[in-house]
């Protein structure tokens, strides 16, 4: 990313990039121009050449993101798990479908 801060910067609108998007993306990817694209005065987007490093970088990111959602999905199901486990556990109390740990003792013969 250090790559972007080193670029010349060149400020546009938007109806500027619209009509000169095949040349301003030559200047991008061949020149190494930053161009930061304006709309109304209030800058909407940027342009600038992406190295193998920053492609890398995203791509780890896009994996760190969708660990942590797929850890987040996970907890959910071992969290309903527990809970479908507890009511369980209190509807076999008040069924009497228990033992105190003297009687599981006696009957396993420990």
């Amino acid at each position: 990313m250090t790559l972007v801060k080193e670029l010349e910067v060149k400020n546009i609108g938007i109806k500027e990039f619209r009509q000169n998007i095949s040349k301003i993306t030559d200047q991008v990817v061949k020149q190494k121009y930053r161009f930061i694209v304006h709309r109304k005065d209030k800058p909407v987007f940027e342009l600038h050449p992406l190295d193998g490093k920053e492609l890398y970088l995203d791509n780890i990111r896009k994996r760190i993101n969708d660990a942590r959602k797929d850890r987040a999905l996970k907890l959910e199901d071992v969290l309903g798990l527990l809970d479908d486990r507890i009511e369980q556990g209190l509807r076999d109390i008040k069924e009497g479908r228990v033992y105190t740990v003297a009687q599981a003792k006696k009957k396993l013969k420990i």
